[in-house]
């Protein structure tokens, strides 16, 4: 079943939208300028709300989308972070990292302050090349495109959008 989706105001705090039996759907998806809202029980339905073509592909058209996503995600999201930072307190390679030119098998330490946006997969225990590990105070964030719901709980994770669960509410509480 596809997501409901309703136009929000921001800053608003709509009811979450009730299923014909009076129950919740489990998941509510926030958009982060909070214009809209999606309910739906399957985490798959919500991601088709990120990309409408999405539901239509097959399971590894399915799991190349969520890369994608993750990719395109990736970028935004280290280019705020990125420009938030002096980039005079970053080496060449940091930058080259920071900016997704990297090779990313060069990336075994992270050590500035700015954190590092990466994807799961292709870095072990999953993929082949050897986990990064961050020196603090650095940080290295983490994309999950595994799932639809590793990539959903990932970026409410990073504050790309808000995912609250709400199949413990039920249709007599509020």
């Amino acid at each position: 079943m596809p997501a409901i989706r309703v136009r929000t105001r921001p800053g608003s705090a709509p009811t979450p939208i009730r299923k014909p039996d009076g129950t919740f759907y489990r998941f509510e998806l926030t958009e982060p300028g909070d214009r809209w809202r999606a309910y739906a029980d399957e985490p798959a339905d919500l991601v088709a709300e990120l990309a409408p073509w999405y539901a239509a592909g097959s399971a590894a058209g399915r799991a190349a989308a969520r890369r994608s996503i993750a990719q395109r995600l990736r970028a935004v999201l280290q280019a705020q972070l990125l420009a938030f930072s002096d980039a005079r307190e970053h080496t060449p390679e940091q930058m080259h990292a920071l900016r997704g030119t990297a090779d990313p098998a060069a990336i075994t330490v992270w050590t500035t302050e700015t954190p590092l946006v990466l994807i799961e997969g292709a870095y072990a225990p999953a993929g082949l090349l050897p986990r990064p590990v961050a020196e603090p105070p650095a940080e290295i964030l983490w994309i999950d495109p595994a799932s639809d719901e590793s990539l959903l709980r990932s970026l409410h994770y990073l504050g790309a959008l808000v995912l609250e669960e709400l199949a413990e509410r039920t249709a007599d509480r509020s």
